[in-house]
């Protein structure tokens, strides 16, 4: 095979360059009326983003409280913000992009002339996702709906329409959500406070019963009580001792210690058991104070930790009260959708620069290709094109 040189390219270049022109203007002719007669597409957008809902209540201020709400509640006090996914999920469901054709009747737009109802919808549903993008952007993270017709204010009405509607739907979800929490915390609420009220009942009982004004006082006041009349006894003990070793123990005086000492000991057992002190109507027996003590701590210590979770759920309660009654903002729109000023597509001079540079190359290339060969070869070539044309030799 002869060898080419770069002057010969050129050359065989410059005796195609009727055909290069004629191929190349041909196919721009073709290019530019049909970006011409191609419909026009007008697209429109919105960006949004799940705003954070705060409140007022934070676990850090309330305590512990994962033992005593349900899973979800906790939402309601942390710096949580409404769930993109649930949004995100909604607007991709078979069941709105079908709600939205019907709104729309997209299937006439999308010329589907079935009489079978379900296979119509069915065409439309796979067209509409050509028509309508919903996704959330890598960069900003921001929910984006955007939709593309020949029609710029459909296009503006898509997204308005499917920016309402899903946020109607989760203000609808959300709000089941918070009716729920609040019922379940009313109920417990309600559980805790009758459960308080027994125990109320319950102390009170044991105090009247026990007759206990003031636990804590009243301990004090019998231990000193006791203690003043062991102390006496010794020493009326002392004295009574001392006499009987100067006069004897029948001596008038030590008589009468030994009487009184026998009355401290009398009431000294009154104060151990708690018997026959008649006089005494609320003074405890020494031998029934562990038992009476351990039981009042155990009722006093169930009646405080009642009231302090009372104390707790209630702030609880009266937020997701707040949270079920108000009627809170679930997204931020960053971006509005608005009636498009320029069309989408067609790109008409992208189409037309395009076409015009690949057909003048690929008529470059068959030039070199035909003056390439000697006059044998490309009459055999020739012959070849005319066999694909079905014409003879």
């Amino acid at each position: 095979m002869e060898h080419k040189s770069l002057i010969d390219y050129i050359v065989f270049i410059i005796r195609g360059r009727k055909f290069i022109i004629a191929f190349t203007f041909i196919l721009a002719v073709i290019a530019i009326v049909y970006s011409l007669v191609t419909p026009v597409f007008w697209k429109s957008s919105t960006k949004f983003k799940a705003k954070s809902s705060s409140s007022a209540l934070n676990l850090d201020m309330l305590g512990n409280l994962s033992s005593m709400i349900p899973s979800g509640i906790g939402d309601m006090f942390g710096a949580g913000s409404e769930s993109q996914q649930d949004m995100l999920n909604y607007l991709n469901s078979r069941s709105f992009s079908e709600q939205v054709i019907k709104e729309f009747d997209l299937i006439s737009y999308f010329e589907i002339e079935e009489a079978d109802s379900l296979e119509a919808i069915d065409k439309a549903l796979y067209n509409f996702g050509d028509l309508v993008s919903v996704g959330v952007d890598q960069n900003s993270q921001l929910i984006f709906i955007s939709a593309e017709t020949k029609d710029k204010l459909l296009s503006k009405n898509i997204c308005t329409f499917m920016r309402e509607e899903m946020v109607e739907f989760i203000s609808e979800k959300k709000k089941k959500e918070s009716e729920k929490e609040y019922l379940f915390l009313q109920g417990r609420m309600a559980e805790y406070e009758q459960q308080a009220s027994i125990i109320s009942d319950q102390l009170l009982e044991f105090q009247r019963k026990n007759k206990i004004i003031s636990l804590e006082p009243q301990i004090q006041q019998l231990i000193v009580s006791y203690s003043d009349m062991v102390a006496k006894k010794i020493l009326l003990d002392t004295q009574k001792d001392q006499l009987v070793n100067l006069y004897g123990a029948d001596n008038p005086t030590v008589r009468l210690l030994i009487d009184q000492s026998n009355l401290l000991d009398k009431k000294i057992t009154e104060f151990e058991t708690k018997d026959g002190l008649s006089d005494s109507e609320y003074l405890i027996g020494l031998s029934s104070l562990p038992e009476i003590s351990v039981e009042y701590a155990n009722i006093y210590i169930q009646s405080q930790i009642l009231e302090k979770v009372i104390t707790t759920f209630y702030p609880l309660l009266e937020s997701a009260k707040f949270s079920y009654l108000k009627d809170a903002e679930l997204i931020e729109v960053i971006d509005y959708e608005r009636i498009s000023g320029m069309k989408s597509k067609p790109k008409r001079a992208i189409i037309v620069i395009v076409v015009t540079f690949l057909s003048c190359v690929f008529s470059v290339i068959l030039s070199i290709v035909w003056y390439s060969q000697d006059e044998k070869n490309r009459q055999n070539l020739l012959c070849e094109v005319k066999k694909i044309w079905k014409k003879k030799c």
